[in-house]
């Protein structure tokens, strides 16, 4: 974790000049703003460009993702761009759509600047991460490597939606506060809906009270801005209208070296290993030995912190301490200055409870192995916990029951989401007993671990279950249950019925019909020492993380209250079909 250039930075005399809202004309007139930090010595140097929607004017946006003034001192210009439609720059707000020839009209711009040699690098986090992979798709020559922090290969699954279910908690507050509200001053024409948004966050901050299912009269009242909200929604597969916008549609185009950063409770996290596997897999062999993915025990932050809810992991785990910036400009010293490039390992992991940094060249590491735990019960794992989880296989047994209700659905404690607002949409690591408490949450626990159990890798629930409706939900959380038996939520996932074999088409299934669904939790590094026990919770709901299901095909969201009918799911494990967790591990 060492940086070997961070002492030179703070000893060289430097000086640094700044021009705010240079303006860059794209091909279609409109004209977008940056502001330029290089050194006051003229010459020709690389440059790192981040494009960015929430304003490069503010302290956040200009600093703490690259230190303009650290990377002058390391002798490159800085260039951050307001993208088309916010703030400073012209043009219309249409997320993502515009990226792409945006992106390779501004790398053209810098090109073609006396201060730019010719080599440029990308940095951002989560939108800033997309507008990387948007302008690296366009092959320009002179960006030569990104480094996209907790985003995604898709902006359908792993951003708008999960597992083909909306995810509207951080999707409704990301439209509405950041994309919108934030902006206020740009647009005074559209002030009166402005500030009904406004009052429609405020009522609807508190995850408690919201009303669900969700109505088109339960969503924002848009009308003029942020339409791309109800087409996201409206688009509700992964079809052409998501594959044009999703960097993993041009993975075979791109090669570059590409330096991804996600972090484990991170709403994105899924997308941000498939950017890394994804390019692994499509680029030339040289390209896809430099490929390279840090992994945190992370939030949604810029400069992480080295705590997520209610857990603190280790100062050492703080994006301030592993000095993020300097292995940023490391990198960019590599393949923008021919610095020699020695690093043998591609993916560096954080695990958690062990609190240490490891390295491996894959993922999931390689001296892991394949491992499975199967549930078990006499049918009541609904009741104090009396459902086991083990190595054994299970023989006959019957199924566990429960009822799942769309207007009483389990309410999102922790997990890797986005948007939290602490007392009102916890996320991170949160204690488990107010879900656990509920009839429609079934738990199935192991017995206090010998010596231990390390999971470094993906964690899968194969589901074996039944359902009385023609659509619904499955969901799946893994937890740790400490030495004082309190429960907290380490990964956990969710998966529509109809969207369960393929994103691209819905398929109806067969209601009171044993169906198989794999459940993906994500990745993920933590170590249970001895004493401790590991915990699978199944339901069917997790809200308002995610939009509940109405148990239907067909929803009418413009009936209010909308119709739903509620669902008697079965879980199964015997010997035919046999729910079992899947991870990768150490034991």
């Amino acid at each position: 974790m060492s940086n070997k250039n961070i002492k030179s930075e703070y000893f060289i005399k430097s000086e640094m000049k700044v021009d705010i809202n240079v303006f860059t004309e794209m091909r279609d007139g409109v004209k977008l703003f940056s502001d330029v930090y290089a050194p006051a010595k003229k010459g020709k140097y690389p440059v790192l460009l981040s494009r960015i929607p929430y304003g490069k004017h503010k302290p956040r946006y200009h600093s703490l993702y690259m230190d303009p003034l650290r990377a002058v001192l390391r002798g490159y210009v800085v260039v951050i761009q307001d993208v088309r439609g916010k703030h400073s720059s012209e043009g219309e707000f249409n997320p993502f759509v515009n990226e792409y020839n945006d992106g390779y009209d501004t790398l053209s711009w810098i090109s073609d600047q006396e201060w730019c040699d010719g080599n440029v690098g990308m940095f951002g986090i989560s939108y800033h991460g997309a507008t990387q992979w948007l302008a690296a798709a366009t092959q320009h020559p002179s960006l030569k490597t990104i480094i996209p922090g907790v985003t995604s290969d898709s902006y359908y699954d792993s951003w708008t939606y999960l597992g083909g279910v909306l995810q509207y908690y951080w999707l409704t507050h990301w439209t509405v506060g950041t994309l919108i509200l934030d902006d206020v001053k740009r647009n005074q024409d559209d002030i009166l809906e402005r500030e009904k948004l406004s009052d429609w966050i405020l009522q609807n901050i508190n995850a408690r009270n919201i009303k669900t299912p969700l109505s088109n009269s339960d969503l924002p009242p848009f009308k003029n801005l942020g339409n791309f909200y109800h087409d996201w929604i409206n688009n509700d597969s992964y079809n052409e209208f998501w594959k044009k916008i999703s960097p993993k549609e041009y993975f075979d185009k791109i090669n570059i070296p590409v330096f991804n950063m996600g972090g484990w409770y991170d709403g994105f996290l899924r997308g941000t290993l498939r950017c890394f596997e994804g390019m692994i897999n499509s680029s030339e062999e040289n390209v896809s030995d430099v490929q390279n993915m840090i992994l945190g025990p992370w939030t949604h932050e810029p400069m992480p912190k080295p705590l997520a809810g209610a857990k603190h992991f280790g100062n050492k785990a703080s994006g301030e301490s592993i000095d993020i910036q300097g292995m940023m400009l490391d990198w960019y010293d590599y393949w923008l200055k021919n610095y020699e490039y020695k690093n043998k390992y591609r993916v560096q992991y954080y695990t958690m409870l062990e609190n240490q940094w490891k390295q491996s060249y894959m993922w999931p590491p390689e001296n892991t192995k394949k491992l499975k735990m199967y549930i078990h019960s006499d049918g009541n794992a609904e009741k104090n916990f009396d459902g086991d989880l083990n190595f054994e296989k299970p023989g006959k047994e019957k199924p566990d029951e429960f009822i799942y209700n769309p207007a009483d659905p389990v309410i999102t404690v922790g997990g890797a989401h986005l948007g939290g607002i602490p007392g009102s949409f916890d996320t991170g690591v949160h204690n488990q007993s107010e879900v656990e408490n509920r009839l429609d949450v079934l738990t199935y626990t192991t017995k206090p671990i010998k010596t231990f159990i390390e999971i470094s890798g993906n964690v899968f629930v194969n589901l074996y279950a039944k359902s009385s409706a023609e659509d619904t939900d499955w969901t799946a959380r893994l937890c740790y249950v400490d030495h004082n038996n309190n429960s907290w939520n380490i990964c956990d996932g969710i998966i529509r019925s109809s969207f369960s074999e393929s994103f691209e088409i819905r398929k109806k299934i067969e209601p009171e019909t044993i169906t198989k669904y794999k459940i993906d939790l994500g990745p993920i590094s933590i170590k249970l020492n001895q004493g401790m026990k590991l915990r699978l919770q199944i339901s069917s709901s997790n809200f308002p993380a995610y939009e509940t299901s109405t148990n239907l095909m067909q929803a009418d969201r413009n009936v209010s209250p909308i119709k739903y009918v509620i669902a008697n799911q079965s879980i199964y494990h015997d010997n035919k079909f046999a729910t079992n967790l899947e991870f990768d591990g150490l034991i």
